[in-house]
């Protein structure tokens, strides 16, 4: 799961700092990242904001005004987009940045995985899922718009082949890796010089049945290339697949 750690400070604290309260700040910063975030979190992005001086606040009407949309005592000062297991996790990370005073917090908040990322709870088992994933030439039975798909080997890292969607002509495909019952990534070509990967895995539920997410990385080029519509439809796309994936897993691939 994603989360952005947004940390908010006094702006007029922070413009009356010297040099050397700068710096210390900075060392904390670096300790931070390297000794909490990256060990316990992957980075996503992270970088610090200019000050408020420098800023332009757009409203409605077109206007456009000098300095921030928030008040001074409560400016964003800088973030991190970190990938981790769950929004506690997350709190626990933020809870552990040294800097914290009177002046400043860290806002936890999750980013909406709509897009990129999508999770869906099936009573189906693991097995009875990652069997259906094995299966290439079934994926017709539940990936929304694929006409056919093969796979020239068994199902393993570095295996190729070709996915038929409709109304496009035989795209390239790769599976680039594979954990055998837990995850396996897939990289489609839908145009020259673009890639669709798509990450799917696999988590047992305490009380019995799967845990299925599926995530994309859509390289930005390809709107150009299928226009604005393809991100809305590419999205209810992923979310019929894994319904269709978790029912047919469910019925024991009968249906």
């Amino acid at each position: 799961m994603l989360f952005m750690l947004s940390f908010h400070g006094d702006e007029r604290r922070r413009s009356a700092q010297s040099d050397d309260e700068e710096q210390r700040l900075a060392e904390t910063h670096f300790e931070y990242r390297f000794t909490v975030l990256e060990r316990r979190a992957k980075v996503v992005f992270g970088r610090a904001l200019e000050p408020l001086a420098m800023t332009r606040t757009v409203l409605p009407g077109n206007r456009v005004v000098q300095g921030p949309a928030t008040p001074e005592t409560h400016a964003l000062a800088g973030y991190y987009v970190i990938e981790c297991e769950d929004l506690d996790t997350a709190v626990d990370i933020a809870r552990q940045f040294p800097g914290l005073d009177d002046h400043s917090a860290i806002e936890v908040r999750q980013i909406s995985p709509t897009w990129d990322n999508q999770i869906l709870d099936s009573s189906a088992s693991r097995a009875a899922i990652w069997r259906l994933y094995q299966d290439v030439s079934s994926w017709n039975r539940w990936k929304a718009g694929v006409r056919d798909a093969r796979l020239d080997g068994p199902f393993t890292a570095g295996a190729t082949g070709e996915l038929v969607v409709d109304g496009r002509p035989p795209m390239p495909l790769r599976l680039v890796e594979v954990v055998d019952g837990e995850s396996y990534v897939s990289q489609t070509v839908l145009s020259e010089g673009m890639e669709l990967r798509m990450e799917h895995t696999l988590t047992s539920l305490p009380g019995g049945g799967t845990r299925i997410v599926h995530r994309a990385t859509v390289p930005m080029g390809i709107f150009a290339v299928f226009g604005l519509a393809f991100g809305p439809r590419f999205n209810t796309g992923v979310r019929k697949s894994m319904t269709a994936l978790s029912e047919l897993a469910e019925a024991g691939g009968k249906q």
